[in-house]
């Protein structure tokens, strides 16, 4: 993964200096043509930038949204990808738990990772004593962890698991 995670960085570096050279590009032709827009210039190039300024700045910004459009391709894929290894990644620790655990870490993925005891027990199937069971279990297996406020015990799922399952 992390291999991945340094092409992506690589890739998005890349794609950073292209465009900045883009802009640079497409500043430097209007600035050029707005500077010369009266003169005769005996350099070839020069001419050929301010007679067909307007195609370079079109062809320039289609080979922009072309570039943005690969880069946004090659992103989406690396993100499906994760979304696919998160998945087996929560089969993978939904093996350890049992029905009710699988109910209390669905949720609590659905609320960002924290909840209140309270909330699990309205969850169909739940009840206050077999939540109190499962978040006990739970808290010994070091999944989650609970603060109490007044009455109030607030559940929280770990950090890296809420990075890992999300």
């Amino acid at each position: 993964m992390k291999t991945m995670n340094n092409l992506v960085v690589k890739y998005k570096s890349f794609g950073f200096i292209v465009l900045t050279l883009l802009f640079v590009f497409m500043t430097l032709v209007s600035i050029l043509t707005y500077v010369s827009r009266n003169v005769t210039s005996s350099n070839k190039i020069v001419q050929f930038a301010i007679q067909q300024h307007l195609w370079i700045m079109i062809s320039v910004i289609f080979v922009s949204v072309g570039f943005g459009f690969f880069w946004a391709s090659m992103l989406y894929k690396e993100l499906e990808t994760k979304s696919k290894v998160t998945r087996s990644m929560r089969d993978v620790v939904f093996l350890f738990l049992n029905d009710d655990e699988r109910k209390i870490i669905d949720f609590l993925i659905s609320s960002n990772g924290q909840t209140t005891q309270a909330e699990l027990a309205r969850l169909q199937g739940m009840n206050k004593v077999k939540v109190h069971r499962a978040v006990q279990k739970m808290e010994e297996k070091n999944i989650l962890s609970v603060e109490a406020h007044g009455k109030v015990r607030k559940i929280l799922m770990k950090e890296n698991l809420i990075d890992a399952l999300s």
